[in-house]
């Protein structure tokens, strides 16, 4: 039997749960969006002990999450099914186009996938940086960088690409190598080097 993956709104929660925070800053990068709302990638993250999915979906459409195929108002739980079998998952989300700061919600993830635009890049590089003094190994928050595959002429990808080869953040080429079969694994094993700091235009 295909087992079903539970999708939870977020509220205040005392315990901890692994956190992956998605960010597109200012801009429209739909295609994101729909990979890290798809049922797929709430199925791999889950595995990998993820708990909490947050999405800052910018001036694109909200993201449509997962399939649904029940809901239970009282509780405030969506169900939907996921594409492979395995254990059932409860996934908490929390989904919204802007804030007036998103370093706390950086702060609070162990995972950032981020678009590939300069600020971005920097602000969670700096804040991977802090977390990890005290944390090392598989534990440390990484930085995933996707590349808008789409795009002509993207020098934001040259930045990215430039910290990439330094061992400073992992990135992917498009949104869809989120789904590829060993993504997670790979993204686990990198251990990120400390971002020293810098000018962005120097690379």
């Amino acid at each position: 039997f295909p087992t079903l993956l539970t999708v939870h709104k977020l509220e205040v929660m005392a315990d901890y749960m692994k956190t992956v925070f998605v960010t597109v800053g200012t801009t429209q990068f739909d295609s994101l969006i729909n990979v890290v709302s798809s049922v797929e990638f709430l199925q791999k993250i889950a595995l990998h002990g993820f708990r909490r999915l947050v999405i800052q979906y910018g001036t694109g459409a909200p993201p449509a999450l997962v399939t649904v195929i029940g809901h239970n108002s009282s509780s405030g739980t969506t169900t939907v099914r996921p594409t492979r079998e395995g254990c059932d998952i409860d996934i908490s989300w929390e989904a919204y186009r802007f804030k007036s700061s998103l370093e706390p919600d950086m702060q609070n993830a162990d995972l950032i996938v981020s678009h590939a635009g300069a600020g971005s890049i920097m602000e969670g590089l700096s804040i991977c940086k802090e977390r990890n003094k005290s944390v090392t190994g598989n534990n440390c928050k990484k930085l995933v960088v996707v590349i808008n595959d789409i795009l002509m002429n993207n020098h934001q990808s040259e930045l990215a690409e430039a910290l990439d080869s330094r061992g400073y953040l992992y990135t992917l080429n498009g949104p869809l190598r989120l789904l590829d079969n060993d993504v997670m694994a790979r993204v686990s094993k990198f251990i990120p080097l400390a971002f020293e700091g810098g000018n962005h235009k120097t690379f």
